[in-house]
């Protein structure tokens, strides 16, 4: 039988019924479904261009190191990084979107998936490398490690899904 048995509920909040009966979405899902797309459209858009934004109107202070009522502000977002990698923060937000955001929905549970996150991580494990941005050594020790260590992550789950695909085929 394909007809529904009761109100089609959203499944974050049962108390949310998404569907009238004449299938129509009700007043209240569609007021979740603007908030929703606001906040998808702001987060991953609006974050990393505030940044790019703020760092770009500050960069002349940064790296002349001489203070301005923004640069001081930005500190805890520049502050450890060396001046010439003062947007370092940026590159950390971009990493961390396009891991958890984008890699959420692309593909999602197929071998392709785990590649391109494969591939994403090696690529900013390769910048981290050759920029090592951090004012102390120790920081980037840090960061090169935990990165090798997400590389790892993703290798690993890789080979186990190699695993599980070729264990479902025999």
């Amino acid at each position: 039988n394909d007809e529904l048995a009761g109100p089609a509920v959203m499944q974050a909040d049962l108390a949310v019924v998404c569907w009238e009966e004449s299938g129509t979405k009700t007043a209240e899902y569609r007021r979740i479904q603007r908030i929703a797309g606001v906040a998808i459209a702001l987060y991953p858009v609006g974050v990393p261009l505030f940044y790019m934004v703020l760092f770009f109107k500050a960069r002349r202070a940064i790296w002349a190191e001489q203070p301005t009522t923004l640069s001081k502000a930005l500190d805890f977002l520049v502050g450890d990084y060396d001046t010439t990698y003062f947007f370092w923060e940026l590159v950390e937000v971009l990493k961390k979107l396009l891991l958890v955001g984008a890699m959420s929905v692309v593909l999602p549970g197929q071998i392709s998936q785990l590649v391109i996150a494969f591939v994403i991580v090696i690529c900013f494990q390769t910048a981290l490398l050759i920029a090592r941005p951090f004012k102390r050594v120790s920081d980037d020790v840090i960061a090169l490690a935990a990165g090798f260590a997400l590389v790892m992550f993703f290798f690993f789950t890789l080979l186990l899904k190699v695993q599980t695909l070729v264990e479902a085929v025999e």
